[in-house]
């Protein structure tokens, strides 16, 4: 029911009379492009072998977990691409999701898979800092990466 007492359609929201639609319908219906798409993958494989694009990913990014040795995702440079695949952790690590896949025996480290490895945030300046191991929320990773991934996506592909 919304405030006034009458209920409510399916993909309507209560507030304002919104409509919830697919992720697509912005870009086919509006012509507004966010600039990426995201998509589940049944398994950690999945995410290269069903690939939406014939020639597959030029542009293989993966998102480390924060430690002193990672690198920093900010210092990236892109070659140019046509089509990236970001990979974003999850509750477990890129590592942990290598090793549980049986599709992906005899590589050792997720590192393995990507043109690129690394962590959203740089690496601390202090060494008694513990914030490396808080766990990041994955809404709050994807800006941190994709906002410093932009100025690079658009250096390598020639615009500004």
């Amino acid at each position: 029911m919304d405030g006034g007492g009458r209920a409510l359609g399916a993909g309507t929201a209560a507030v304002g009379g919104a409509e919830v639609v697919a992720h697509s319908e912005v870009r086919e219906r509006g012509g507004t492009y966010w600039g990426y798409t995201t998509r589940h993958a049944p398994s950690f494989a999945s995410l290269f072998l069903d690939c939406p694009y014939e020639a597959g990913y030029d542009c293989l990014i993966g998102v480390a977990p924060p430690s002193p040795s990672s690198a920093y995702m900010g210092d990236v440079r892109l070659q140019p691409f046509k089509h990236m695949i970001v990979v974003l952790r999850g509750e477990r690590s890129l590592d942990e999701c290598v090793a549980a896949d049986d599709a992906l025996e005899g590589i050792d480290t997720a590192a393995a898979l990507f043109h690129h490895y690394a962590a959203a945030l740089p690496p601390s300046s202090s060494s008694s800092s513990s914030s490396s191991s808080l766990p990041i929320p994955c809404e709050d990773e994807l800006l941190m990466v994709m906002s410093s991934l932009m100025p690079r996506i658009r250096a390598a592909n020639g615009r500004r």
